[in-house]
């Protein structure tokens, strides 16, 4: 089965429950199923290369990650829209991008 899973957390190194959980879901789905892994680089440091991610994942891609910044102009326009400010606020075209292309060529979408 082709399986896309989704992170706010890039899970290498496993250094919080966050990256834990995803870590461990990685470990238990990638020796069975073809597993893409489409991940936000929430630290300066993601390595998408790494090896430990590599033998369990078919795919790694990561996309920087969005800032909230209260005081940016797209977050006082998020006032005016009915969904949550820090959604609107912290929205990234390129991981909507990843997400509808690798989405499509998958059977199971965990996010």
């Amino acid at each position: 089965m082709r399986i896309l899973l989704l992170s706010a957390w890039f899970p290498h190194p496993p250094s919080n429950g966050s990256r834990l959980r995803v870590s461990h879901l990685l470990r238990a789905l990638g020796p069975h199923h073809e597993v893409a892994l489409l991940s936000f680089a929430d630290q300066a440091d993601v390595d998408p290369a790494a090896a430990a991610l590599r033998s369990l994942c078919r795919s790694v891609q990561v996309m920087p990650q969005p800032r909230f910044d209260p005081t940016a102009w797209r977050s006082r326009l998020a006032w005016l829209s009915p969904r949550p400010r820090s959604l609107v606020a912290t929205f990234s075209p390129a991981m909507a991008s990843a997400v509808a292309h690798t989405a499509a060529a998958s059977d199971v979408v965990v996010a």
